[in-house]
């Protein structure tokens, strides 16, 4: 157990008695110490498809090539710089397929990074399978996981396939949702030593077809609830050819613990979402409330117009009409329009929504950020109307593909830019951006709940947390949580929790019981 000298103590409870009074009190902008300016450019043909930031701080950032090369991830200080102690010369290359590997997701779980997206098949000509692959957080293939580092799915031979996330439970488990030849999504279930487990439906892999030709799935994201339930958002789709009118609805899938399908959601286990009056449907990220309900993340389009939606979805899997308008939130700004390829969402520890998407405005296309408010309004203390927006460097078309938070709550987005004028385009490269917002206050919700309080706080990252001010038998759950409100550890029915060696920073401790949930933002020194 490490000890608080006074002078640390002093400073984190100046930490956080800040973070507890200056509630929303700056908008978010630019981080000048990242770069110097917030932006870094940097890899030409490249752009940035996933990021995480690893326990220590720093960014891990993989980024995939526009041409036939394999993905590569690099590591980043805290200042922007390259981290020449990551991998060799501060990158790994990962080549999982003949030529060609790209990454879609990236975990962090027990010192281990899991990555997972789509590689061409050595053996047949513009093929690509799914696969998950384990590195060290130092940049190292973990060779005894799957095969060499890698595990490769198989679902239909000679398709096109892909794996579009990746996450691990409390157990070290560790889930692969993706989907080949279009037609079937697949969860898969593998031990930490990458091993398919055969109690998950079978044969440790869960697929879900398509009876009806001229149907498709499209799998984006991917949940645990606090049942251990999983969730998976995307689209399913239709008019790639002329014997169906065309359609796109938001899809969400809830499978059951033994891997089946969950058939007390939606009908069957699928629920299939459209917002009134579109056509055009799809969901990009799924998050679950402290309820153990849904908001899912995504877009509509209208036309030629495309505007974002958060769409509130109850445990059984109908739309949730006290949320926003009817269950949608839509999100118009003047004659505007986002792209629709990438939205990135996170449900933060205090029931906000930060959405992230590129808004095209005239000739420019801008990183942009969007809070919500629970309700699904504007937080209008995070910029103008609830938005932040800037380019990069002097390039005017700037593309999000991802976000991540840090636990001292600094907004990372990821993609790529370049210059474009009068049609005339110049090169792609990465992009990188840094935000600073002082995310709000946490709390109960249930006035009679506020005596209630979790102490040390200051806690070591390695110490133990206890509750106090209510009875330990009527804790129904204490979660620990990121500011981008992931859930880091959980127990059920106890009054306290042993940290697992957590990066010094803010947290969120979410404690539910059978009449209230409350919230209490921790202060975790190393």
């Amino acid at each position: 157990m490490k000890h608080l000298s006074p002078k640390t103590m002093f400073v984190a409870l100046v930490v956080l008695l800040s973070h507890a009074l200056a509630v929303s009190q700056n908008p978010c902008a630019l981080d000048p110490a990242w770069d110097a300016d917030g932006t870094l450019k940097a890899d030409a043909y490249y752009e940035t498809a996933a990021m995480l930031v690893l326990p220590d701080g720093k960014l891990l950032a993989a980024s995939n090539s526009l041409n036939s090369l394999h993905t590569i991830l690099k590591r980043f200080n805290a200042d922007g710089s390259l981290d020449l102690t990551y991998g060799t010369g501060g990158q790994l290359m990962l080549p999982v397929g003949e030529s060609k590997t790209e990454v879609l997701s990236l975990f962090h779980h027990d010192g281990i990074v899991y990555v997972a997206g789509a590689a061409d098949d050595i053996d047949a000509w513009q093929v690509f399978y799914p696969y998950v692959a384990a590195t060290t957080v130092d940049g190292a293939i973990v060779s005894g996981f799957g095969q060499n580092g890698f595990k490769r799915f198989d679902i239909d031979l000679h398709a096109f396939g892909y794996a579009s996330d990746v996450i691990a439970d409390g157990n070290g488990n560790i889930y692969v949702a993706g989907e080949q030849n279009n037609d079937t999504f697949f969860v898969a279930k593998l031990t930490p030593a990458g091993d398919l487990m055969p109690a998950w439906d079978g044969d440790g892999i869960s697929k879900v077809g398509l009876t009806l030709p001229d149907t498709y799935w499209d799998i984006r994201d991917m949940a645990l609830d606090s049942n251990g339930q999983v969730l998976v958002t995307g689209r399913k789709m239709g008019n790639l050819s002329s014997n169906l009118p065309e359609f796109q609805q938001l899809l969400v899938a809830r499978f059951a613990a033994n891997g089946s399908l969950d058939n007390t959601f939606g009908t069957g286990g699928i629920g299939i979402y459209n917002s009134t009056g579109n056509t055009i449907n799809e969901g990009k990220a799924i998050m679950v409330t402290p309820a153990n309900a849904y908001i899912v993340a995504g877009f509509i389009r209208t036309g030629i117009d495309v505007y974002l939606t958060t769409t509130a979805i109850d445990h059984n899997g109908l739309v949730d009409s006290s949320y926003a308008a009817d269950g949608w939130g839509i999100e118009y700004f003047g004659q505007s329009t986002f792209w629709e390829s990438d939205v990135c969402a996170s449900l933060l520890p205090d029931g906000h929504i930060l959405l992230s998407a590129s808004r095209e405005s005239g000739v420019f296309k801008y990183f942009t950020l969007i809070m919500l408010n629970p309700d699904g309004s504007h937080d209008l203390t995070f910029g103008a109307n609830g938005l932040f927006e800037n380019i990069v460097e002097n390039d005017n078309l700037n593309f999000i593909k991802s976000m991540t938070i840090d636990p001292q709550g600094k907004i990372y987005l990821g993609g790529f830019s370049q210059v474009c004028i009068n049609g005339v385009c110049g090169t792609v490269y990465v992009a990188i951006a840094r935000y600073n917002y002082t995310f709000g206050a946490v709390g109960a919700n249930d006035p009679a709940q506020v005596s209630i309080t979790a102490f040390p706080n200051p806690v070591a990252g390695d110490g133990m947390l206890r509750l106090q001010g209510i009875d330990a038998s009527s804790v129904q759950a204490m979660e620990l949580l990121d500011v981008a409100g992931k859930c880091l550890k959980s127990v059920s029915s106890s009054g306290e929790m042993l940290l697992p060696n957590l990066a010094s920073g803010i947290y969120c401790l979410r404690v539910t019981t059978a009449t209230a949930v409350f919230t209490q933002k921790m202060v975790v020194y190393e």
